[in-house]
C-alpha cells in the first residue's frame, strides 16, 4: 500500500488502490468461504448429536442411560411408569 505515495499521476494511484482493493476483497471472500464451511460443519454436527440424543430418549428400557430422568433429583424420581413420550422438565412427585 506504500506504493501509492510514489505514484506520479492520479491514474497510477487509482490503479494501485484498485489492485490493493481487489487483493483485500479476494482475502475477505476466502475468509467468508471458510466461515461458511465451518458453519455447515457445526450444523451437521449438531444434527448428528440431536439424532443421537433422540435415540437415547426413545429407548428407555434397553439398559442405556436416558437423559430425561438423569435431569431429575430426589429419591422418588425415576423412569416414567407409562408409555414413553416426549420428555418434559417437570418435578417428580
Amino acid at each position: 500500500m506504500a506504493d501509492w505515495a510514489r505514484a506520479q499521476s492520479p491514474g497510477a494511484v487509482e490503479e494501485i488502490l484498485d489492485r490493493e482493493n481487489k487483493r483485500m476483497a479476494d482475502s475477505l471472500a476466502s475468509k467468508v468461504t471458510r466461515l461458511k464451511s465451518l458453519a455447515l460443519d457445526i450444523d451437521r454436527d449438531a444434527e448428528d448429536q440431536n439424532r443421537y440424543l433422540d435415540g437415547m430418549a426413545s429407548q428407555p428400557g434397553d439398559g442405556s442411560y436416558s437423559w430425561p430422568w438423569l435431569l431429575s433429583t430426589g429419591d422418588q424420581c425415576g423412569p416414567p411408569c407409562c408409555e414413553f413420550s416426549v420428555p418434559t422438565l417437570q418435578s417428580c412427585g
